[in-house]
């Protein structure tokens, strides 16, 4: 199964969205916060399928990463929840 769709998958199983909220007096907060778990679960999907890459006129694809690999290039904020 294809990273993204099984990352959104567990989103969804675990109810997370009406987690965010449930738990949330403004509607405006709760939905940038399912924003950036959208934006976040895309990241980790690309990271880990390979993403195509233009620089400066020739293509290049970057190499594919487990889930486990994909976490060595996590940025600072997200690292230091491991």
């Amino acid at each position: 199964m294809e990273v993204g769709i099984a990352l959104e998958n567990a989103v969804a199983e675990i109810g997370y969205e009406a987690h965010l909220r449930d738990g949330e007096d403004s509607e405006k907060l709760a939905a940038s916060r399912w924003t950036n778990v959208l934006d976040f679960v895309d990241w980790i999907a690309k990271r880990c399928g390979g993403q195509i890459e233009n620089d400066g006129g020739a293509t290049f694809e970057s190499e594919k990463k487990t889930s486990s690999g994909a976490g060595n290039t996590l940025p600072p904020w997200v690292r230091q929840y491991r």
